[in-house]
């Protein structure tokens, strides 16, 4: 089955404010570097989408550590994997915010 990748607008905000940050903090090489790193997990979950585990909170959500920094939460409804959250592990576990589709 061919799986696609859909981004929630939370997730897609959640992603610029990471660019963002990385332009403004950063150079121009930690953004391919994040950028790199950010496709080849999305790739890994495209081919194998269940090879993350599900998050403690939500069964039907998994989570993916794209960086120490960084996590990806995701749904798979059918052939979509959905991402809901590209989240900053430094933040309080409290403050995740999955907006399902």
């Amino acid at each position: 089955m061919a799986y696609i990748i859909e981004w929630t607008l939370h997730a897609q905000s959640e992603l610029d404010t990471v660019y963002n940050y990385l332009e403004n903090n950063w150079n121009s090489r930690e953004i391919i570097r994040f950028s790199q790193l950010l496709e080849k997990k999305l790739s890994l979950i495209i081919k194998l989408p269940f090879i993350y585990p599900v998050y403690e909170r939500n069964k039907a959500v998994r989570r993916c550590v794209i960086s120490k920094q960084i996590s990806l939460y995701y749904q798979i409804i059918i052939n979509r994997i959905i991402v809901l959250s590209l989240f900053d592990n430094r933040q309080a576990p409290d403050k995740l915010i999955l907006f399902e589709p």
